[in-house]
């Protein structure tokens, strides 16, 4: 088998040419945003905020527990009996005022 004009044979190529055109030429789709959709991505975004300081309050109390467990091991000793009484009433109201500062962060930042 045999062409005349072999040459014509590449015009058979063209055929394509509807096609990658149709590809290019495609329009994208339009993104509307429905006011459900607008609503859920804001409670997502309030969410996270919200999430994010519980997150840091949580990584701050673990900070203190692990320097409290750090102070209880290394077993602080003092002189007079009056002294370590006085030590551990102050260390129970720091505690005690950090958490109530920590309290009163989160009652703030829920409202």
């Amino acid at each position: 088998m045999s062409f005349v004009n072999a040459s014509l044979l590449l015009g058979g190529l063209l055929v394509g040419v509807p096609v990658v055109l149709h590809l290019l030429m495609r329009q994208q789709p339009r993104q509307l945003v429905f006011p459900a959709i607008r609503y859920v991505e804001q409670r997502r975004e309030s969410n996270r905020r919200t999430l994010q300081l519980r997150h840091w309050l949580l990584l701050a109390l673990r900070c203190l527990v692990v320097g409290f467990l750090v102070l209880a091991l290394a077993r602080p000793s003092v002189g007079s009996a009056a002294l370590g009484g006085w030590l551990l009433s102050s260390a129970l109201v720091g505690l005690a005022g950090l958490a109530g500062v920590l309290a009163v962060v989160a009652w703030v930042w829920r409202r």
